[in-house]
């Protein structure tokens, strides 16, 4: 991940999805299909698909080539989270730097981050990371897997009236913290 966004210089084709797809499709292809292989159609598929006219897909994990948006195609996933996971000073200890990006998993990256452009405003990113991993290796989250899902719905619905782009790291850790309270409060089923 780090090595990706070290890698590539600052360049507006970054910010094209068409780089991503002719990334993931040329000199990253081998990686991807050693990432995520081809899985082998079982007699029963193949059949499924004789019935209804359709070819067999070869792409492995057709979404980390050519996905309905770029941010599901697997090098701009680890380069954005390399990217706005890092501290803005880029100097130093590569630990310190890539903080933010090294914490939580692929899923919670890609289902509570990425997918709803939270990663896009880096203070919200890491009060969001701070917020689900508050210890010093960011190793344990916070909340489990229901009570994430269930944050991060409330957190889309209230960013529809809240401009994140203009708050810093604590006044977005003070926003999900009250979004919290009213989460866990409205929900205290959810723990147990």
């Amino acid at each position: 991940m780090r090595f990706l966004e070290l890698a590539l210089p600052d360049h507006e084709a970054l910010r094209d999805p068409e780089f991503w797809y002719w990334f993931a499709i040329v000199p990253g292809r081998l990686l991807v299909e050693s990432r995520y292989p081809f899985k082998e159609k079982t007699q029963a598929d193949l059949e499924l698909e004789d019935e209804e006219g359709k070819k067999p897909n070869y792409l492995p994990g057709r979404n980390n080539f050519v996905g309905q948006h770029a941010k599901e195609v697997l090098f701009f996933r680890l380069w954005i989270r390399a990217e706005m996971g890092r501290m803005a000073d880029r100097n130093g200890d590569a630990a310190k730097v890539y903080e933010y990006a090294s914490g939580g998993s692929v899923e919670f990256w890609r289902s509570h981050l990425l997918r709803v452009l939270y990663a896009q405003h880096r203070p919200f990113l890491q009060a969001f990371v701070d917020f689900q991993f508050p210890g010093p290796d960011r190793d344990k989250p916070r909340l489990t897997i229901p009570e994430i899902r269930q944050l991060a719905k409330d957190l889309a619905k209230a960013c529809a009236n809240v401009s994140v782009e203009l708050l810093d790291r604590n006044q977005s850790r003070a926003f999900i913290e009250r979004v919290w309270a009213r989460t866990s409060s409205a929900r205290a089923w959810v723990k147990g």
